[in-house]
């Protein structure tokens, strides 16, 4: 999910996340199933962040701002997400 940017609606979405990059320009992408992430709370979902990683809460955007929020899938355990990204996408407005 690093191409990302929840504040460039031109930048998203998100479709999957880079298992491994041989190349500037060429890479291997996962787009849905199991991924290895720590430190998650368990049936709940996430979200792409600030950080351009899932995320919980929601992003939220600064006061005159705005960002565009994406699902990105829902913890399975403490350590793995079920990579499932939405594509329809939300407008935030702060």
């Amino acid at each position: 999910m690093t191409g990302v940017d929840i504040t460039d609606p031109t930048k998203m979405p998100a479709i999957g996340v880079i298992q491994s990059k041989s190349t500037p320009t060429l890479c291997v992408v996962q787009v849905a199933g199991p991924i290895p992430i720590g430190s998650l709370d368990p049936g709940k979902i996430y979200f792409i962040g600030h950080t351009k990683q899932a995320s919980r809460p929601c992003p939220v955007p600064a006061p005159g701002s705005s960002l565009m929020v994406q699902i990105v899938g829902m913890a399975l355990d403490e350590n793995r997400l079920m990579l499932e990204p939405n594509y329809l996408l939300t407008k935030r407005i702060g």
